[in-house]
């Protein structure tokens, strides 16, 4: 009886035993932008787009995979990103962990793994029965032993039960791998049999209606296949020499034959083929896109146009580097012939983006699915901008090329960019028979003469020039064409400041002529170099986003464009070029081209680092606007003065300058601010010298603006360039009546104010506003005269008004205005008047009327003194 209740407790302590728990893994983003299991096939079982699960672990228990022991077992799996690694871990001893020997049962070697198969086997040290299975996806890295719950990045797992079942008596084959060419197929399988049954067909035949053949080895060779054509195969044994009849099927495997070797001109412009995507990599049909294992970037054909406008048609092709070192990569089909070193491809290409440009490497692979054969010839650099441009590629000995590749490959580079090129219009054709020289450019210009260098390897080199845009042709030699001696090389004979184009031609061993190489273009000088003047235009920008897209031209005192700037001022508030023209000439500086935002637009001169000619941003500038006009004059044994700096008062103004290492007497001339210099036209101008570096002028009008210009007399070294226009402006008051106030604005995010603005008021008219663009804060001081009514009123309330607060103060700190944040609001704030000091002369305030009759009123006021 005892032992009975032994029993009893016994089976009821076992039935009542508490299952094993299992760990959560863990992941810090999971699968919430792709990174999942999507579908899991593993031999007859399939659990199919369950997509991402929420905290990234999917237990699905009640699902059971049956496995034979000791049979190979297919694995596969899908993710809705493109790339991920997997592994496959069982719980065989049920201790509620994966920890314990043969418990790591698979790891996927490679991330690009939607439509490839594994295999599995559970050993004979497993005993039948059922147990947890793991299965976990990551999109960095392989995925190790000891990774079953630890913390991952991006991905998913999935929990299952597996039973475990008795051996098959006639074992499955496991699949090793299957590869094409264009007209074979190589299938290959492990196994301790010695018969399989393999049928094929193409992708979706039916099973039992294809082709059959009988293998006795691991591996078959299938023959006269179709070029670029998908097939699919099954796979199983033939035990029926044993009478064990056959094994299950496995499969179906699929596999595209290659397109045939085709022969050139190839072009290719993406426009027949089906767009793809960062989530569906892909290529045109007969090409490939690759990638080095663990890469995590991609390509594919795209329509899309917002960076970016296809060169040809609606398509073109986007190939993205990301953060890594591997290397993505567009190939060719076999091209025929190219290993006879006589083949060339141009490509067209462009960038965008806030990098100066992105590199693509060239080169050559000896098959798609060998990327570690990749052999680099060329390395391009794309410029940013959005521009489309051609490049030519030779592929011969002398450029690198190994004379045996069949493909071409368009790959990025090796470094982390975060960049990508687009690719469009891609031409493979036989290269002339006497191949380009590799460089030309003009290395020294001057009045009627020009260096030219280059590089050649044949018997002979030929430089032809002409005007810019002339078409080289070297039978008819439509420029004037010369036999080079040898780099550099002088073209003579020139016409001044003219535009000319360079190209070299070389003459190979068979005494055949290469294409034109170039152009080098460059223009002659209009004087020699010692009559020439230097000057700094600055470009500047009111907004800070560079000028888009508007050019000025400078132009001579003839008409002529000298130069035509502002292309190259893509950022920022200021962008400063420099020329050089001829002494003794007047410059207009003109806008050619307003851009996208003309009002934002200015620019200053700059000689010996003083501003001698200025233009400041406004609505009115167009094409046309005439932005400065300046003269060269670059007498060195009579210097311009520099540094013209001012102290202005009610009714005069003292000045300082610095003479610049010369002498002599300094001319100056004002009058009103735009007068014209020198030429008294629509204007009262007013001239005076100083022999010293400082001089004054009185006689001014109070609260008016003037300009100054300076120039120095040399006597017989002549005279020097024009210093100006200053531009200086009187004071309303004397400046022992001037009252200093101080405007502290602040933004509490830390980004300038977004349009927010304060105005002033002096006596009822319009003073100054004030803002800020950048940053937390800007304190400005500013000068009002004594007796002075302020109003402040806010203007403009900007983007985000409650960002903004801003402090008025005087400089005994007694009368203050202020905003807090968040009650900045357009309107009224308030009035004060300004009493630094006694005023000697008061203006009078509050006038008022009464008894105003028909010839007849009375006026009063408050305040003032005198009559």
């Amino acid at each position: 009886m005892k032992k009975l209740l032994l029993l009893l407790l016994f089976v009821a302590g076992y039935g009542t035993q508490a299952q094993p728990s299992y760990c959560s893994p863990i992941y810090t983003t999971g699968c919430t932008v792709g990174d999942d299991i999507n579908s899991v096939f593993i031999g007859n079982f399939q659990d199919t787009n369950t997509g991402c699960t929420s905290g990234n672990y999917y237990v699905a228990t009640s699902d059971t995979i049956f496995i034979q022991q000791t049979a190979p077992t297919t694995v596969s799996f899908t993710s809705n990103y493109s790339t991920q690694y997997f592994a496959i871990w069982g719980d065989f001893n049920s201790d509620g962990d994966f920890d314990d020997a043969n418990e790591f049962l698979w790891t996927s070697s490679t991330n690009a793994w939607n439509g490839n198969v594994g295999s599995i086997a559970i050993p004979t040290s497993v005993s039948l029965g059922s147990y947890r299975m793991r299965i976990r996806s990551n999109y960095s890295a392989a995925i190790s032993s000891s990774e079953s719950c630890s913390s991952l990045t991006y991905g998913e797992v999935h929990d299952y039960t597996v039973t475990v079942t008795t051996p098959p008596v006639c074992p499955a084959p496991v699949l090793s791998a299957i590869t094409a060419s264009d007209t074979t197929a190589l299938i290959s399988w492990s196994s301790l049999d010695t018969t399989f049954s393999i049928e094929y067909g193409a992708a979706g035949f039916v099973a039992g209606l294809g082709t059959t053949v009988i293998v006795n080895d691991t591996f078959a060779l299938i023959g006269m296949l179709s070029p670029n054509t998908a097939y699919e195969f099954l796979l199983k044994t033939d035990c029926t020499a044993d009478t064990n009849g056959f094994s299950t099927v496995i499969g179906p495997f699929y596999t595209k034959t290659t397109c045939s070797a085709i022969v050139t001109p190839v072009f290719e412009s993406f426009e027949n083929d089906s767009t793809g995507s960062y989530l569906n990599p892909n290529a045109p049909s007969c090409w490939f896109y690759v990638e080095e294992s663990g890469a995590a970037g991609y390509g594919y054909i795209t329509n899309t146009t917002w960076s970016i406008s296809p060169y040809y048609g609606s398509k073109y092709y986007y190939l993205y580097n990301s953060f890594d070192a591997s290397q993505e990569a567009l190939i060719s089909p076999s091209i025929i012939g190219l290993d006879s070193g006589t083949k060339q491809m141009e490509i067209h290409m462009a960038s965008t983006g806030f990098s100066a440009g992105v590199d693509v490497v060239i080169g050559t692979i000896s098959s798609p699915s060998n990327f570690g054969s990749f052999t680099a010839i060329d390395t391009i650099s794309v410029p940013n901008g959005g521009n489309w441009a051609a490049y030519t590629i030779y592929f011969d000995a002398s450029t690198g090329y190994n004379m045996q590749h069949k493909h071409i490959a368009i790959a990025t580079t090796n470094s982390t960019t975060y960049t990508a090129v687009y690719i469009d219009n891609i031409t493979i054709s036989d290269a002339p028979p006497c191949l380009p020289a590799s460089a030309i450019s003009a290395t020294t210009v001057l009045v009627d003469s020009a260096q030219i260098s280059y590089s050649t390897n044949g018997i002979a080199s030929y430089l032809e020039y002409g005007p810019v845009g002339f078409v080289p042709t070297f039978q008819q030699s439509t420029g004037t064409l010369i036999t080079a001696t040898g780099s550099p090389m002088w073209l003579t004979g020139l016409d001044t400041n003219t535009s000319y184009d360079t190209y070299v031609y070389q003459m190979c061993a068979d005494s055949s002529v290469s294409p034109a190489f170039g152009p080098a273009t460059f223009k002659t000088l209009a004087c020699t170099l010692s009559n020439m003047c230097t000057f700094g235009i600055e470009l500047t920008d009111s907004y800070g986003d560079g000028w888009n897209g508007a050019e000025v031209q400078v132009i001579n005192s003839s008409g002529g464009v000298e130069f035509t700037l502002g292309a190259a001022f893509t950022s920022g508030t200021s962008y400063t070029e420099t020329i050089n023209v001829c002494t003794g000439q007047t410059f207009t500086i003109e806008v050619s081209d307003p851009g996208s935002y003309a009002s934002e637009i200015g620019l200053n001169v700059i000689s010996n680092g003083s501003t001698i000619a200025s233009y400041s941003n406004g609505p009115s500038t167009t094409t046309g606007t005439v932005m400065a006009t300046f003269a060269a004059n670059c007498n060195a044994s009579c210097p311009t003065p520099t540094n013209l700096t001012y102290t202005a008062g009610k009714n005069n103004a003292s000045f300082n300058f610095d003479q610049n290492g010369g002498s002599g007497t300094y001319v100056y001339e004002w009058g009103p601010q735009g007068f014209i210099q020198a030429t008294g036209v629509g204007v009262a101008s007013f001239m005076d010298s100083t022999t010293s570096n400082t001089f004054s002028i009185s006689g001014l009008s109070s609260a008016s603006c003037y300009d100054v210009f300076m120039i120095a007399y040399c006597g017989a070294n002549g005279t020097s360039d024009t210093l100006g226009p200053i531009t200086f402006c009187t004071n309303l008051c004397d400046t022992t009546d001037l009252c200093t106030y101080t405007m502290g604005m602040y933004d509490t995010f830390g980004d300038g104010w977004n349009g927010a603005e304060v105005s002033v008021y002096y006596n009822g008219v319009f003073g100054e506003a004030f803002t800020f663009l950048t940053g937390d804060s800007s304190i400005v001081d500013f000068q009002v005269c004594s007796g002075t009514e302020i109003t402040v009123y806010n203007s403009q309330a900007g983007s985000y008004p409650t960002e903004v607060y801003y402090s008025l103060t005087d400089a005994s700190g007694l009368q203050n205005v202020s905003v807090s944040s968040p009650n900045f609001a357009v309107g009224y704030v308030d009035t004060l008047m300004a009493n630094c000091v006694p005023v000697s002369c008061p203006m009078p305030s509050n006038v008022t009327l009464a008894n105003v009759g028909p010839s007849f009123a009375d006026v009063s006021w408050t305040g003032g003194t005198g009559s």
